[in-house]
Order: structure tokens, then C-alpha cells, then sequence
């Protein structure tokens, strides 16, 4: 499925800028905000030449709305077309979203914390009643009356039927209304919006807009991206497997024996740049066995502390204690208990797990100066290295050897999660502009965190400079398990105190959580950024319990990253739900009541109890029901059921929330074995307003399967060099027949805010 220029996105924002007959709501191009310290994603300076585009509506009726985000198979394309579609008054199917495309879109950071529908769709909402607002005005104007004697209806303006004078059917399309008038209007700080009374389109269910071209085999995914003269690449990535932290990052290397692949038929290339390998060559199939017969000598790297156990690890990881919250005295509420509980809980390692390793295509293009320049094969380039193995000068002759940049440009085909901060880092690695780097987002497969999305993209990058031509790399599944930036092992220590009447006294707790850190591969592997260990501020997500302890303590120790990881579903949240929750289901044993009525008692938000009754409900809950207790029923099976609940409290310390979750769980285990059955889960979200709610009932499916799969099944297994889960046999996944009835209730909630839908079912399941 070839891809030509006139099909980008860049192209139909070029012309949307000359066009006719169009009404654009701009805002001035920025610079995108800068993260808060701690916190992920990476910000620069550049600010584009042309303004931000939000909504572009044309006169033959078709409207595009752009958005800096990318759906990764959340639904959000067409939640985002439902949402304009709706403000604008115009058919959902007239609606074309752009997401994330670098020279189309605005930027607004990477697509993280389920915060596209709550905070980054805000504006494109605005745009689009702004444009309605004008087109509105425009008509007034044309047919006599004042605007609020008008209705919209499907793209067309037509005074009320209860204006005698007028008949109901007389009215002007936005097309008449347009002509072939070039109109760009700034983006309004304050438009009317249409009250959630008034929606006809959104909180209705829609078909996902992208499920037909899958269905068809329509240019979808990353995967099957071809441009024309493209080759095709491969990585031997360090022996050092998922590790990017330490001295021997990017100095390992010692040779690579290009003869051994002299007669493999259809290399182009070699390529190596610091720790980086790569081979470049005609067909797939011809890369993948110079890839597999390269022979590549390393240096040993310094052996990883065990794994497979982390708490031995954390404990030993040098931390920042960061204070969270002090409320009370701890120590009093621990003298005056009746009962105190002292629990450590422990969170694994574990991979996104993408079903398709990832793939980039990258072509980069010499369009100016170009004199001098050698035909980037750099022939011997790490053949001869000093005894250290750091290849003295490299970087200088890189530097000099590409100081032609300015000359050349670089268009990427991704299924990045973070287009405009994969253009921030491609920039670093090249030297290249970041106007002179465009990033075409395609979809790929999920994964709800990063995976080697990037890191494939960039490897693309470094191939196609090389040689001078498209260049597409595919990862192998070995490569993507090794090398994906994992979700981050945790720790979690709780003591907590219960008075004589069951009342809870004090909480303290500290979630101990490695960094998440994960720089773009290729900027490790070639020394275009030292290795040293990073440390974010993420272990602090649902940090504080949901429930009215009369005194907590709650801190973070923030530590660096002992092997590769980046936010995975959840963050930090996840782990620290499953201990808030389970120790407040051993206290509420202590305390001998049953765990609903026990979390009602001690909560006091109306919406988490209303939804707490209504899955309880939903589950047929009875309260002081106990399951077999250790004793086997008829069938020979232990029985039981468990329920939890919490709101996903995200983004930099106190955060905000996104949407409230509570599960009901029925299981039954084998005895002998241990092995646990999922009998049925019942599963409620508040979202506030469902712009979808098919979409939001479908996230909420996800989560119920991944964190299934990732409570029963799931831990990345470590060996002295690094990461040892290499394939499906040693990572495997929940399988079909493994998944339980799933009930999903939603609560009616349409007057409220919207709130992220993504993440938040996933909190409950594994306590």
C-alpha cells in the first residue's frame, strides 16, 4: 500500500491555509508547555510556521477537526468527530479527524493519563461551537431575524418553525453560507456551549469510525506502510537485554564482521554507531538473515541484581523519600488502636505485550546542501576501536559528517503514542530541525504505555540516513519483549490502625517505585545522551486511600530505574490500589465486617458509594456471605468472591481524577494446584458524561481482560544479563477461553463533566 506526499496530512494542511470556501478556527502556533519537573514527556522551543488549526469547515459540507492526540484503539477518533459533530450541528459522518499528525496538529503533548476527552478535546469543543456560532450570525444576517429565531440541523440554518412569516423548510446550508470566502477566525477563550440537554449526538451510541477501513484491508496500520524505493532494515540490538542505565551503555560494542554476511544476496548496508547495529537491505526477507548471521562480538556487561523477587531490589535501590500528605498524628492513632496491621505488598515487572512487534518507516532526504557528503555508509566505521571500546571522536566525525542537516528532511510513518515528542527526540539524534521532521502517526497495536513504538522509528531513522533511501525496520517479537521499556515492579508498606469499634484510626503508607524513565533507545545506543540513571516522580499516583483514616502519612520514595521502563496502564496507580484495597479488606476482616458495608462506612464521596451499590447490586451482593474458606465445596473447588473500588487520581502529585471503577470478582481455585478459575466479574465505571458510550463500555471491557491477564498471569522473568522473557511461552497472556462473563454497569452521569474513561476500570482488579 504505497504512500505518496499529496496523501499526507501535511499536504491538506497546506491547502486548507489557500483554500476557498472554508472557515478555519486557528489559534497562533506554540510551543508545546513544558512538563512539570518529575514528570514525563519533553518540550523544546519550536514553534511551527503556520498557526493551529482546530476545525476547518468547507463549502461542499465536509468538516475537518484536528487534534494533537492519537487513538490508540480507545475509540477517540470517533468520540472527538461525535463531540464536533454535535457543537457544529453537522452529520457525524461529514466529520474527518487528523490526530497527531506533526505538521497538522496541534501540539498538545503526548497521549497519556486518559486525559484526551477530559482536558485535550476542550478546545476542539470550543472551535467548533465558535464555528457553528459565526455560521449562525452569517445567516441572521442573510435572512433578516436575529440569530436565536434560528435552529441547525444537519449542516443547515433554518428559522424556527414557529416564525409564521418564514416556512420551516427555507434555510441556507454552511456551504451558501461559505461561498467562496477564505475565513480564519481566532480561537475564542469564552464560547457558549451547547447545554448537555440539548445533545442529540454525543452520550448516543456511535459505531467506531475506524472499524470499517480495518475490516477492509484500507492503509490502517504502521505495518503495512510502503513508499516508493523503500528497503528494508533490522536491528542486532547490545547483549545487555532491556537494561538503558550504566557505563556500558552505548560502549560495548567491540567489532562486527561484515564479512560474515558477504554472501547473503541484497544487502545494501551495514550500519554501526556506537552500540547501535543495524542492517540495511532489498527485500525483508534478506535483511532478516543478515541480521541473524551478522556476527557481532560484545563486551560482558555487569550482571543485573535478581529480579524475578524485586522487593530485595527496591529495598536496596538508593531513594528520595518525597512527602505527600501528613494529616494527624500516625504514631498516636497506632497507640490508641485496638488493632494495628503491618503489610508489604509487591507489584512484578510486566510488559505492554503489544500482540504486533513494532514498526517504523523513515525516509530521509537530502533537499539542500549537500557538497561533500559521503554516501553514508561510513565503510570500517567500528571496525577499529580502542581498547575501551568508546571509539574516540565518533561523535566529532558524526557531527561533521552531518552538518549538512539544515539540507535535508525527514518524514517518519509511526504508531507513536507521542508524535511531537518523537519529533523533539528524532531532532536530538540527527541534528536535523524539528521544521524539517515530519511525523506521519499511523495506528499500530495497542499498548496503553510505550512500547518500541519509538525506538523503531528512530532505528528507521539512522538506516535510511545511511543509506539514502526509505527505510522500513519491523522488530522481531524477541526484540519487542526484550526491549520494550517495561511497567515498573513497586512496593508498597502500609501499617494501619483500627479502634475498638471498628472505626479506622491511621494509615501509613509509602509506595516505593523505580523510575519510568525510558529515553528513545537510539539516543543510548549511539551516545547522543549519557546513560546515566534517571529518575522521575511517578510512584505517586492513587497514592492517598480513598477512605476517612482520622490520620495518615503518605510519602513516595522516588528511585532510579534498575532496568528499562516506561508508564504502562494504570502507572503507579495500579500497585497502589491493590495494596489500599487489600489492606483495607484484611482490616475490615479485623474488624470482623464485610467488606462492603466496611468501605461504605468509611467513605465519603456520594459518587463512589452510589457506585459501589449499584455493582454490589449488579452482583447480586449479600452482605456477610463468606466463600468456602479454605474448606473445598462438592466440587472439590474453593469459592469465593472479593470486591474493590477506586478513582484513578493521576498527573503530578495531588493530580486530578479521572473516572471512579469498582469491580466484583466470583473465582474458584484448585486446591492442589492453586490454579484460579474467574468465574464472573462485575464491573461499574462514573465517567461523568459518555460522549460514547459504547466506546466507554468497550474501554472498560479492555481493562477487565488486560488486568485479568495481568493479575493471574503476567511477570517479566530476569537473568544476569537482563530481561530473559523472550516469547509467549515465557510471557503468557489470558486466552479466550480463559475470560469470565464481564457485566459493565454505567452509571447515568451525562449532566456531569466528562472524565478519562481509559485506565480507571482497570484499579479494582488485581485486590
Amino acid at each position: 500500500m504505497p504512500m505518496h506526499d499529496d496523501d499526507s496530512p501535511r499536504a491538506l494542511r497546506a491547502a486548507l491555509s489557500q483554500a476557498r470556501g472554508v472557515l478555519l478556527i486557528t489559534r497562533p502556533a506554540q510551543a508545546a508547555p513544558k512538563p512539570a519537573p518529575g514528570q514525563p514527556g519533553a518540550a523544546s522551543d519550536y514553534v511551527p510556521a503556520l498557526p493551529d488549526v482546530f476545525v476547518a469547515v468547507q463549502a461542499d459540507g465536509e468538516v475537518f477537526a484536528f487534534n494533537g492526540h492519537v487513538d490508540l484503539g480507545t475509540g477517540i477518533r470517533t468520540a472527538l468527530a461525535q463531540i464536533v459533530a454535535e457543537e457544529l450541528d453537522v452529520p457525524l459522518a461529514s466529520v474527518r479527524m487528523v490526530l497527531g499528525h506533526t505538521d497538522a496538529t496541534p501540539n498538545q503533548g503526548p497521549t497519556i493519563a486518559s486525559a484526551t476527552i477530559q482536558i485535550s478535546a476542550q478546545p476542539l469543543r470550543r472551535a467548533a461551537a465558535q464555528a457553528r456560532a459565526f455560521l449562525l450570525a452569517r445567516a441572521a444576517e442573510r435572512l433578516g431575524v436575529a440569530a436565536d429565531g434560528l435552529v441547525v440541523d444537519e449542516g443547515r440554518v433554518r428559522v424556527r418553525p414557529s416564525d409564521s412569516h418564514t416556512p420551516a423548510e427555507t434555510g441556507l446550508s454552511y456551504g451558501a453560507l461559505l461561498g467562496d470566502d477564505h475565513i480564519e477566525l481566532p480561537l475564542a477563550d469564552q464560547v457558549a456551549l451547547k447545554p448537555a440537554s440539548a445533545y442529540r449526538v454525543v452520550g448516543k451510541a456511535a459505531p467506531r469510525v475506524d472499524i470499517p477501513g480495518k475490516a477492509t484491508g484500507a492503509l490502517t496500520f504502521v505495518h503495512d506502510v510502503r513508499v516508493p524505493g523503500m528497503l528494508h532494515g533490522r536491528v542486532i540490538r547490545p547483549p545487555y537485554a532491556g537494561r538503558d542505565a550504566g557505563d556500558f551503555v552505548g560502549r560495548s560494542l567491540i567489532s562486527v564482521n561484515r564479512d560474515s554476511i558477504r554472501d547473503v544476496p541484497g544487502v545494501v548496508d551495514v550500519v554501526t554507531i556506537g552500540d547501535f547495529v543495524g542492517v540495511v537491505a532489498q527485500r525483508e526477507e534478506q535483511a532478516i538473515e543478515a541480521a541473524r548471521r551478522l556476527r557481532v562480538h560484545w563486551r560482558a556487561a555487569p550482571p543485573l541484581p535478581p529480579l524475578d523477587d524485586p522487593e530485595p531490589a527496591l529495598r536496596a535501590n538508593p531513594a528520595k523519600r518525597r512527602e505527600l500528605r501528613a494529616q494527624g498524628d500516625v504514631d498516636l492513632a497506632r497507640e490508641q488502636a485496638a488493632t494495628t496491621l503491618q503489610r508489604s505488598y509487591v507489584w512484578p515487572y510486566q510488559m505492554h505485550a503489544s500482540i504486533g512487534p513494532s514498526c517504523g518507516v523513515a525516509h530521509w532526504r537530502n533537499e539542500g546542501r549537500n557538497e561533500g557528503r559521503d554516501d553514508g555508509r561510513n565503510e570500517g566505521r567500528n571496525e577499529e576501536r580502542d581498547d575501551d571500546g568508546r571509539n574516540e571522536g565518533r561523535e566529532e566525525r558524526h557531527e561533521e559528517r552531518h552538518n549538512d542537516a539544515d539540507g535535508s528532511a525527514l518524514t517518519v510513518w509511526s504508531g507513536t503514542q507521542n508524535p511531537h515528542v518523537l519529533r523533539i527526540d528524532l531532532s536530538r539524534l540527527t541534528g536535523l530541525d524539528e521544521s524539517r521532521i515530519e511525523i506521519v502517526r499511523m495506528e499500530a497495536a495497542g499498548c496503553y504505555g510505550r512500547n518500541c513504538a519509538d525506538d523503531v522509528c528512530a532505528d528507521a531513522v539512522l538506516l535510511s540516513r545511511a543509506v539514502g533511501r526509505p527505510v522500513r525496520v519491523q522488530l522481531s517479537r524477541e526484540q519487542e519483549h526484550l526491549w520494550e521499556p517495561k511497567g515498573a515492579a513497586q512496593l508498597m508498606d502500609v501499617q494501619g490502625s483500627l479502634g475498638a469499634d471498628g472505626a479506622l484510626l491511621g494509615c501509613d503508607f509509602v509506595s516505593r517505585y523505580p523510575s519510568n524513565d525510558a529515553p528513545t533507545l537510539a539516543l543510548l545506543l549511539t551516545g547522543r545522551i549519557d546513560p546515566a540513571p534517571r529518575m522521575l516522580e511517578m510512584g505517586d499516583r492513587t497514592a492517598v486511600p480513598p477512605y476517612d483514616y482520622a490520620h495518615t502519612h503518605i510519602a513516595c520514595d522516588d528511585t532510579p530505574a534498575i532496568v528499562r521502563a516506561a508508564w504502562l496502564r494504570g502507572v503507579s496507580a495500579l500497585p497502589n490500589t491493590f495494596a489500599h484495597e487489600s489492606f483495607i479488606d484484611e482490616l475490615a476482616h479485623e474488624a470482623g465486617a464485610d467488606p462492603l458495608a466496611f468501605r461504605l462506612r468509611h467513605l465519603a464521596d456520594e459518587r463512589a458509594t452510589d457506585l459501589l451499590r449499584a455493582v454490589a447490586n449488579e452482583a447480586g451482593w449479600r452482605e456477610g456471605e463468606r466463600g468456602t474458606r479454605g474448606i473445598p465445596a462438592a466440587n472439590g473447588r474453593l469459592r469465593g468472591r472479593g470486591i474493590a473500588y477506586a478513582r484513578y487520581i493521576h498527573s503530578k502529585f495531588p493530580g486530578f481524577g479521572a473516572a471512579w471503577s469498582a469491580w466484583v470478582v466470583d473465582l474458584e481455585v484448585e486446591p492442589d494446584s492453586g490454579s484460579i478459575r474467574v468465574l464472573r466479574v462485575v464491573v461499574g465505571q462514573d465517567t461523568g458524561m459518555m460522549v460514547n458510550p459504547d466506546g466507554v463500555r468497550h474501554q472498560v471491557h479492555g481493562n477487565v481482560v488486560q488486568t485479568l491477564s495481568r493479575s493471574l498471569k503476567e511477570q517479566v522473568r530476569f537473568h544476569a544479563d537482563g530481561v530473559a522473557s523472550r516469547e509467549w511461552g515465557s510471557y503468557p497472556l489470558l486466552t479466550f477461553p480463559e475470560l469470565p462473563p464481564i457485566s459493565v454497569v454505567l452509571m447515568p452521569r451525562q449532566h456531569e463533566a466528562p472524565l478519562g474513561a481509559g485506565e480507571s476500570a482497570s484499579l479494582p482488579g488485581a485486590p
